[in-house]
């Protein structure tokens, strides 16, 4: 079975966690060093709080890089979901892929998220929410679907200028078609 697989990560993401990481370290060679000045239970306590740190950050880091999409001969699984993960391309009728760059002061982290939106041949849905990523691999996993979907519609969009509409301007709107 012929495996590929496309890691999602985030550029945020992976600084966030290597600070975090270094701190571990930082905190690891403090709690050796006051242990080897003193023994005392504060110490071992510290030590002791220390390897738990250690083994947690060793785990969450080794999660961060194991996520992704790995694509094989038939179907195509998301490896960061529990349920409806795995994907068989027979099923597919349409994909949807979604990442707005646009600049604003009002957007939150969650609304530049990736979003893919699967439409099935029974008119089934699903949407899968990638996080924060760059547009190469947006362009990437476009370009892996396309290979591995011949009859699909696969679609994406990268929204990179501000739409300048008024939240007020949408209500009056609503408010005249009724």
């Amino acid at each position: 079975m012929n495996k590929k697989l496309i890691r999602i990560f985030s550029p945020i993401t992976i600084a966030v966690f290597a600070i975090l990481d270094l701190a571990v370290i930082y905190f690891g060679y403090q709690a050796i060093t006051k242990f080897m000045a003193s023994i005392s239970p504060i110490t071992i306590f510290f030590v002791a709080v220390e390897i738990g740190a250690i083994i947690l950050a060793i785990l969450v880091t080794k999660e961060i890089f194991s996520n992704g999409v790995a694509f094989y001969d038939d179907e195509m699984e998301f490896t960061g979901l529990d349920e409806n993960n795995v994907i068989e391309y027979g099923r597919v009728k349409s994909i949807k892929i979604f990442k707005d760059n646009a600049a604003s002061l009002v957007k939150n982290f969650n609304d530049r998220h990736t979003i893919v939106y699967i439409t099935f041949n029974d008119d089934d849905k699903l949407s899968i929410d990638l996080g924060l990523t760059t547009d190469k691999l947006v362009k990437e996993l476009t370009a892996e679907l396309n290979t591995r979907l011949d009859a699909a519609d696969i679609s994406a969009e990268i929204k990179t200028k501000p739409d300048f509409k008024s939240k007020n301007n949408d209500d009056k709107d609503e408010e005249s078609t009724d």
